[in-house]
């Protein structure tokens, strides 16, 4: 079984989020903010609803300030205790939702914050449209401008097999190189 490990580790690599959503904050003060969000699709299929989960406790006045078009969006505020519930930021497609490959920003959510420092990473859920059954879940994250792309995970995996491989070769003593034939 130990020969198949370098497979199963090359298969994992595969795996990613399909969907991530990014937000970038403005401190408006006095305890508002607003976060703009950002949709990227990186799976197979197109997004056609999501939701943003804003903790209760933490956050209160939830106001959409904006949506890009073709999209029908709203928030709801936090319920308090005794019965509390996570405000929501939830948008659904009116027409094809968001080609894989593809990325959208427009959604603009503005909330008073409550917490310490800033607001962090919220859950989210990537939705159905028919049934509301989710699809993924993860959490936002800041958006990086200027981003330097990183190779992938493949690549990765690839770069460390061959060097593990290289440095076996190296202490069994065998001079041949990975990319030279013998006698040449």
């Amino acid at each position: 079984m130990r020969q198949w490990g370098w497979l199963l580790g090359i298969l994992g690599a595969f795996s990613a989020q399909a969907a991530v959503i990014e937000f970038d904050l403005t401190d408006l003060g006095g305890g508002r903010w607003q976060s703009d969000y950002t949709l990227i699709n990186d799976g197979a299929d197109p997004v056609e609803g999501f939701l943003i989960e804003f903790p209760a406790g933490l956050y209160a006045n939830l106001t959409l300030s904006g949506q890009p078009g073709g999209w029908d969006s709203f928030t709801a505020d936090p319920l308090p205790p005794p019965f509390p519930a996570p405000g929501l930021l939830d948008s659904l497609a009116t027409g094809g939702g968001l080609a894989s490959g593809a990325s959208l920003s427009g959604w603009q959510v503005a909330f008073d914050y409550t917490g310490s420092g800033q607001p962090g990473p919220l859950a989210f859920q990537i939705y159905d449209p028919v049934s509301f059954a989710t699809l993924e879940t993860g959490m936002t994250r800041r958006g990086q401008p200027n981003q330097v792309p990183e190779p992938p995970s493949w690549a990765v995996c690839l770069v460390a097999w061959l060097s593990v491989w290289g440095a076996g070769v190296a202490r069994r003593g065998n001079k041949r190189s990975l990319f030279m034939r013998e006698g040449g």
